[in-house]
């Protein structure tokens, strides 16, 4: 018995979002008063547009909502420390905000691997030098760097 085509519902349009919508071209010019004059009522509505949205995503790729939270934050400070670099000739902001949350992900990840390998114990009858390299590591972690 053939299957059924199944039949997907048209997606929204960006207005029909709700309060947290706004157009390329709105975000773009909240964007330019971040980059020029560090405008945070411009900041707030990028933070009001995409926060939701960067939540979203690092909930359902990484499970936890706290995390996601906190992935998001550090994509949202990255947006205000990165405004001047953004160029609406080379990309939309939605692409730009999520190659930042890109790199705030392995950036996390890399630190994450880095304090996990820190962490291992030499084993019994390992040569001295390694023991000494893991000590100045962890000492390294534990410093800042």
């Amino acid at each position: 018995m053939p299957r059924k085509p199944v039949r997907l519902a048209p997606r929204p349009s960006l207005r029909a979002l709700g309060a947290g919508s706004a157009t390329d071209d709105e975000l773009d010019l909240c964007m330019a008063a971040v980059a020029g004059d560090g405008d945070k009522a411009a900041f707030g509505r990028l933070v009001q547009h995409f926060a939701p949205r960067l939540i979203g995503l690092f909930a359902h790729n990484r499970g936890a909502r706290a995390e996601a939270e906190a992935i998001a934050l550090e994509t949202l400070v990255a947006l205000w420390r990165d405004a001047a670099f953004y160029d609406p000739r080379q990309s939309t902001l939605a692409a730009f905000v999520f190659v930042l949350a890109r790199n705030v992900l392995r950036e996390r990840d890399a630190g994450a691997e880095l304090a996990s390998a820190a962490a291992v114990e030499p084993l019994a009858g390992d040569n001295t030098g390694l023991a000494r390299a893991t000590a100045r590591l962890r000492a390294a972690l534990e410093n800042g760097m």
